[in-house]
């Protein structure tokens, strides 16, 4: 009597039969009387010759071709274009520095609060943008970069040595602001909207812009 194989209550006659059946099965087979539980083999074919492989396999056996897709064969490449696009997509669509002025100060209220306790001041004003309004002292190029010095308090809380200005940046590609500092001279009072910088030899405001 010939030996019946049993895939999902199905009878098959031969083995071949029963393979096919038994690699596309998530079910029970019985196979000569005994149970044992099919599990889906995936499968792909290769890309050159078409024999058929496991779906993990990564070189084909008879062919020898890599089955793997170009990111796959080249993994460093793809991690560097993919901080590539992200560096690019967050340039495009990255959200652009808020320079609404948190609030007004005049010049010599700035430098006074810097040259009185300068950790304290640094965590108030620093890297935030402000209106400050002063009297003009300087005008002049550093490095390539336009600057207008508004005069600083002079007060007896501070030694003289120690007392600072208000030195502003200004961006020399900005023909309309270049087109205002052109036209200030020493003593003039104006307001730069700007964000202030902390200070070195002066209390710094970069960004700036002539209101």
């Amino acid at each position: 009597m010939p030996l019946l194989f049993c895939c999902n209550g199905e009878k098959l006659r031969n083995l071949e039969e029963f393979i096919n059946k038994w690699r596309i099965s998530n079910k029970r087979i019985n196979l000569g009387g005994v149970l044992i539980m099919g599990k889906e083999q995936k499968i792909k074919y290769c890309k050159s010759c078409g024999k058929e492989l496991d779906k993990s396999a990564k070189i084909c056996p008879k062919c020898g071709k890599d089955q793997r897709s170009f990111f796959g064969k080249h993994k460093i490449v793809t991690g560097i274009l993919a901080i590539i696009i992200l560096c690019i997509v967050g340039a495009i669509f990255g959200g652009k520095e808020d320079t609404t002025p948190e609030g007004q100060i005049s010049a010599s209220d700035l430098t006074l609060a810097y040259d009185r306790n300068e950790v304290k001041a640094d965590k108030e004003y620093t890297d935030k943008y402000y209106e400050v309004t002063g009297v003009v002292s300087d005008i002049d190029i550093t490095l390539g970069s336009p600057y207008v010095v508004l005069e600083g308090e002079e007060s007896n809380e501070v030694n003289w040595v120690e007392q600072s200005d208000a030195q502003c940046f200004f961006d020399k590609n900005d023909e309309e602001q270049m087109d205002k500092l052109s036209e200030l001279k020493k003593g003039d009072t104006i307001t730069v909207i700007g964000k202030i910088d902390g200070k070195s030899a002066n209390v710094g405001i970069v960004n700036a812009k002539v209101k």
